[in-house]
Order: C-alpha cells, then structure tokens, then sequence
C-alpha cells in the first residue's frame, strides 16, 4: 500500500503534508494495469518487466 501511495504522490507532484484523495477504484485501478505485467528471468537471474498489451491477451483476456 505504501508503494502505491508514493507512486501517487510522485505522479501528483504532492509534498509531505499535502492532502491526498484516494479511493478504493484507485486502488483497484492500479492493480488491475499491474497484473498485465510479467516477470521474465534469465539464466544469469536478470529480470525484465514485460507489459502485456490488450492485442497480447487477446479478446478473452480484455
């Protein structure tokens, strides 16, 4: 939850002390956009974040 509201904060150009108006759709929002993203590990356990677009779900995955 942290993580989620210092990414909000960052993309609002929010200051410590400002005021944040957050809700649960939000929330939701972010999660739903986070679970298109695969991790995909090499043989040297390099990571890469890949982001699956609507055409790489396909129909049934949108």
């Amino acid at each position: 939850m942290g993580s989620f509201i210092k990414a909000y904060a960052d993309a609002h150009d929010l200051a410590d002390g400002d005021a944040i108006s957050l809700s649960f759709g939000d929330l939701r929002d972010r999660y739903l956009e986070r679970s298109r993203d695969v991790l995909i590990r090499d043989y040297q356990a390099q990571t890469t974040r890949h982001r699956l677009t609507d055409n790489g779900l396909g129909h049934a995955g949108v």
